[in-house]
Protein backbone atom coordinates (compact mmCIF):
# COMPACT_ATOMS: atom_id res chain seq x y z
CA UNK A 1 0.00 0.00 0.00
CA UNK A 2 3.08 2.34 0.71
CA UNK A 3 4.23 1.57 -2.20
CA UNK A 4 1.05 2.42 -4.47
CA UNK A 5 0.94 5.75 -2.61
CA UNK A 6 4.87 6.38 -3.23
CA UNK A 7 4.23 5.52 -7.10
CA UNK A 8 1.27 8.44 -6.78
CA UNK A 9 3.15 11.02 -5.42
CA UNK A 10 6.51 10.15 -7.75
CA UNK A 11 4.61 10.45 -11.12
CA UNK A 12 2.44 13.38 -9.53
CA UNK A 13 5.45 15.17 -9.66
CA UNK A 14 6.37 13.86 -13.33
CA UNK A 15 4.81 15.78 -15.92
CA UNK A 16 1.40 15.99 -14.15
CA UNK A 17 0.86 12.14 -14.67
CA UNK A 18 -1.50 10.39 -11.94
CA UNK A 19 -1.19 6.22 -11.99
CA UNK A 20 -4.47 5.12 -10.69
CA UNK A 21 -5.25 2.12 -8.97
CA UNK A 22 -5.92 -0.21 -11.52
CA UNK A 23 -2.73 0.79 -13.27
CA UNK A 24 -0.02 -0.60 -11.03
CA UNK A 25 0.50 -4.18 -11.94
CA UNK A 26 1.20 -6.67 -9.67
CA UNK A 27 4.16 -9.31 -9.72
CA UNK A 28 3.43 -11.85 -11.47
CA UNK A 29 3.13 -15.71 -9.01
CA UNK A 30 6.93 -17.25 -10.60
CA UNK A 31 8.57 -14.36 -8.74
CA UNK A 32 7.03 -15.12 -5.47
CA UNK A 33 8.63 -17.07 -2.92
CA UNK A 34 6.09 -20.00 -3.19
CA UNK A 35 7.87 -22.69 -5.25
CA UNK A 36 11.18 -22.49 -2.23
CA UNK A 37 9.79 -25.46 -0.40
CA UNK A 38 9.97 -27.56 -3.57
CA UNK A 39 12.89 -26.56 -4.64
CA UNK A 40 14.83 -27.36 -1.75
CA UNK A 41 13.40 -30.91 -1.25
CA UNK A 42 14.60 -31.59 -4.82
CA UNK A 43 18.01 -30.39 -3.91
CA UNK A 44 17.99 -32.26 -0.96
CA UNK A 45 17.02 -35.53 -2.61
CA UNK A 46 19.28 -35.09 -5.57
CA UNK A 47 22.05 -34.36 -2.62
CA UNK A 48 21.59 -37.32 -0.88
CA UNK A 49 21.18 -39.85 -4.32
CA UNK A 50 24.36 -38.07 -5.14
CA UNK A 51 26.37 -38.89 -1.60
CA UNK A 52 25.00 -42.34 -1.95
CA UNK A 53 25.20 -43.67 -5.70
CA UNK A 54 27.90 -41.04 -6.50
CA UNK A 55 30.17 -43.49 -8.13
CA UNK A 56 27.67 -45.42 -9.56
CA UNK A 57 26.53 -42.34 -11.39
CA UNK A 58 29.66 -41.91 -12.73
CA UNK A 59 31.28 -45.32 -13.92
CA UNK A 60 27.41 -45.50 -15.53
CA UNK A 61 28.25 -42.76 -17.49
CA UNK A 62 31.78 -43.69 -18.50
CA UNK A 63 29.93 -47.00 -19.61
CA UNK A 64 27.13 -44.57 -21.53
CA UNK A 65 29.75 -42.88 -23.53
CA UNK A 66 31.95 -45.72 -24.55
CA UNK A 67 29.09 -47.30 -25.84
CA UNK A 68 27.63 -44.51 -27.23
CA UNK A 69 31.03 -44.16 -29.37
CA UNK A 70 31.63 -47.37 -30.26
CA UNK A 71 27.93 -47.40 -31.34
CA UNK A 72 29.11 -44.49 -33.16
CA UNK A 73 31.83 -45.82 -35.09
CA UNK A 74 29.72 -49.16 -36.27
CA UNK A 75 27.27 -47.16 -37.46
CA UNK A 76 29.75 -45.18 -39.44
CA UNK A 77 31.27 -47.83 -40.60
CA UNK A 78 28.30 -49.71 -41.72
CA UNK A 79 27.42 -46.34 -43.83
CA UNK A 80 30.79 -46.75 -45.75
CA UNK A 81 30.51 -50.42 -46.22
CA UNK A 82 27.10 -49.71 -47.91
CA UNK A 83 28.32 -46.60 -49.91
CA UNK A 84 31.38 -48.63 -51.47
CA UNK A 85 28.83 -51.52 -52.51
CA UNK A 86 26.51 -48.77 -54.11
CA UNK A 87 29.97 -47.45 -56.03
CA UNK A 88 30.65 -51.00 -56.81
CA UNK A 89 27.02 -51.38 -58.44
CA UNK A 90 28.14 -48.75 -61.25
CA UNK A 91 27.61 -48.86 -64.90
CA UNK A 92 31.38 -49.68 -66.12
CA UNK A 93 31.10 -46.20 -68.05
CA UNK A 94 30.58 -44.47 -64.47
CA UNK A 95 33.55 -46.61 -63.21
CA UNK A 96 36.09 -45.04 -65.90
CA UNK A 97 34.42 -41.69 -66.08
CA UNK A 98 35.63 -41.72 -61.93
CA UNK A 99 38.94 -43.17 -62.63
CA UNK A 100 39.20 -40.61 -65.55
CA UNK A 101 38.71 -38.03 -62.92
CA UNK A 102 40.87 -39.62 -60.30
CA UNK A 103 43.75 -39.27 -63.28
CA UNK A 104 43.58 -36.10 -64.08
CA UNK A 105 43.44 -34.62 -60.67
CA UNK A 106 46.81 -36.57 -59.59
CA UNK A 107 48.25 -35.19 -63.09
CA UNK A 108 47.36 -31.93 -61.89
CA UNK A 109 48.63 -32.04 -58.71
CA UNK A 110 51.84 -33.54 -59.30
CA UNK A 111 52.28 -30.84 -61.84
CA UNK A 112 51.85 -28.54 -59.06
CA UNK A 113 54.87 -30.24 -57.49
CA UNK A 114 57.13 -30.94 -60.30
CA UNK A 115 56.67 -26.97 -61.06
CA UNK A 116 57.33 -26.29 -57.02
CA UNK A 117 60.21 -28.63 -56.90
CA UNK A 118 61.74 -26.90 -60.40
CA UNK A 119 61.64 -23.73 -58.58
CA UNK A 120 63.34 -24.81 -55.32
CA UNK A 121 65.93 -26.37 -57.85
CA UNK A 122 66.68 -23.03 -59.58
CA UNK A 123 67.19 -21.50 -55.90
CA UNK A 124 69.76 -23.99 -54.93
CA UNK A 125 71.78 -23.95 -57.98
CA UNK A 126 71.54 -20.09 -57.52
CA UNK A 127 73.20 -20.28 -54.20
CA UNK A 128 75.54 -22.99 -54.94
CA UNK A 129 76.91 -20.42 -57.84
CA UNK A 130 77.15 -17.57 -55.66
CA UNK A 131 79.30 -19.98 -53.29
CA UNK A 132 81.18 -20.74 -56.13
CA UNK A 133 81.70 -17.36 -57.32
CA UNK A 134 82.58 -15.95 -53.87
CA UNK A 135 85.36 -18.91 -53.66
CA UNK A 136 86.64 -17.76 -57.28
CA UNK A 137 86.73 -14.24 -55.75
CA UNK A 138 88.54 -14.89 -52.65
CA UNK A 139 90.95 -16.76 -54.38
CA UNK A 140 91.98 -13.71 -56.82
CA UNK A 141 92.55 -12.09 -53.76
CA UNK A 142 94.57 -14.09 -52.78
CA UNK A 143 96.72 -14.43 -55.53
CA UNK A 144 96.74 -10.27 -55.43
CA UNK A 145 98.35 -10.24 -52.34
CA UNK A 146 95.15 -8.64 -50.57
CA UNK A 147 94.34 -11.97 -48.65
CA UNK A 148 91.15 -14.12 -48.07
CA UNK A 149 88.17 -12.55 -47.33
CA UNK A 150 87.40 -12.20 -43.56
CA UNK A 151 85.35 -15.03 -42.03
CA UNK A 152 84.62 -13.58 -38.67
CA UNK A 153 81.55 -11.67 -37.92
CA UNK A 154 81.75 -7.90 -37.13
CA UNK A 155 81.62 -6.67 -34.15
CA UNK A 156 77.95 -4.88 -33.90
CA UNK A 157 76.20 -8.26 -35.04
CA UNK A 158 73.73 -9.27 -32.42
CA UNK A 159 75.46 -13.23 -32.76
CA UNK A 160 78.57 -11.82 -31.05
CA UNK A 161 79.36 -13.15 -27.40
CA UNK A 162 79.05 -9.54 -25.24
CA UNK A 163 81.40 -9.58 -22.26
CA UNK A 164 79.68 -9.19 -19.84
CA UNK A 165 77.57 -11.80 -17.87
CA UNK A 166 75.46 -11.21 -15.55
CA UNK A 167 75.05 -14.10 -13.56
CA UNK A 168 79.10 -14.62 -13.40
CA UNK A 169 79.73 -11.08 -12.10
CA UNK A 170 82.35 -10.75 -15.68
CA UNK A 171 84.25 -11.65 -18.14
CA UNK A 172 86.80 -13.99 -16.01
CA UNK A 173 86.21 -16.71 -14.96
CA UNK A 174 88.45 -16.78 -11.49
CA UNK A 175 85.92 -14.62 -9.73
CA UNK A 176 82.69 -16.41 -10.37
CA UNK A 177 80.99 -18.28 -7.67
CA UNK A 178 80.67 -22.07 -8.04
CA UNK A 179 78.80 -24.14 -5.64
CA UNK A 180 80.40 -27.01 -3.82
CA UNK A 181 80.20 -30.81 -5.44
CA UNK A 182 76.92 -32.90 -3.60
CA UNK A 183 78.75 -36.37 -2.85
CA UNK A 184 77.35 -37.03 0.55
CA UNK A 185 78.06 -40.81 1.32
CA UNK A 186 79.87 -41.47 -1.74
CA UNK A 187 82.85 -43.32 0.59
CA UNK A 188 85.52 -41.44 1.53
CA UNK A 189 85.83 -40.92 5.76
Amino acid sequence: NEYKSYLRMASADDDGIIIEDEDIVSHPDTLNQGNQQILTFMYRNVWKIMETYGYLIVIGVVILYVAYDRLVSYLENKLSRSRSAAQNNMSSEEQLERLDAMRRARERLQADVDKAAAIEKEKQREREEKKRQEKIDDWERYKAGKGYKSKVKAEGDSCARPSYDFLGGGSDTSGRYRPSRRNFGRGGG
